[in-house]
């Protein structure tokens, strides 16, 4: 066979595509802070929260709250309950929306709500992204949390 007559060769294979990473969400390290005074109803709750991702123009993210009581202005949020256990309290009808886990629930923004936390109480939430926040790049989660994991 001539050169010009030889079989071509077969383009390289391109590689597959890296596999998306799983955390852990319950093992997450999230740093709480009190909730402030004014909005303290009983106890001495803590909350806190880490973004774990954001895509298009929503945010994904674990939050928490240790026992005791607080007041809270809802932003747009759906979540899922992971570990504990808590009822909301909406103000504008007094209607109580218990949680424990594996519950599913949706906030709209502006309601006027009270959290009663019996037991730490975890969710991974889904919400807009905050207007002062789009900038946020892919969160690289410190690997002394969950080992090494990158989330893009």
């Amino acid at each position: 066979m001539t050169e010009a007559s030889a079989p071509a060769e077969a383009p390289a294979a391109a590689a597959a595509p890296e596999a998306p990473a799983a955390i852990a969400a319950l093992d997450l390290i999230i740093v709480r802070e009190p909730v402030v005074a004014d909005q303290v109803v009983d106890g001495a709750p803590a909350t806190g929260f880490t973004t774990v991702t954001t895509f298009g123009e929503l945010e994904v993210g674990v939050w928490e709250m240790t026992v005791g009581a607080m007041q809270d202005v809802e932003s747009d949020e759906f979540f899922v309950v992971i570990a504990g256990r808590a009822t909301v309290t909406f103000d504008a009808d007094d209607r109580v929306m218990n949680l424990s886990v594996g519950s599913v629930a949706r906030l709209a923004a502006g309601e006027h709500t009270v959290w009663t936390v019996t037991e730490t109480i975890r969710k991974v939430y889904i919400a807009p992204v905050p207007i002062d926040a789009v900038h946020i790049a892919p969160v690289l989660i410190d690997a002394a949390q969950i080992g090494a994991v990158r989330i893009a």
